[in-house]
């Protein structure tokens, strides 16, 4: 029997898959760049990326970053300033 988390909105329905994902994020960001490092290069990679953010911002956007989970509360998008 699979262990996984889902939740449903509406017709759609989301699975946790990060259970699925054998190696690690940096691993996987640095596999979808491909050792491109250039913005590019990664333009050429990722097209449509390309044309929505700055090329200079491509090499930002394409690999793992770091996240503070203890932001993760429902007004921190509301938030004008880190507490």
């Amino acid at each position: 029997m699979e262990n996984y988390k889902s939740f449903t909105i509406g017709q759609f329905k989301f699975i946790d898959t990060i259970k699925f994902l054998f190696p690690s994020l940096e691993k996987v960001a640095t596999n979808l760049r491909g050792g491109v490092n250039s913005p590019g290069e990664l333009a050429k990679r990722f097209p449509i990326l390309a044309q929505c953010i700055p090329k200079k911002l491509l090499p930002l956007v394409s690999q793992k970053s770091e996240y503070p989970y203890e932001l993760n509360d429902p007004d921190r998008f509301s938030r004008a300033k880190l507490p």
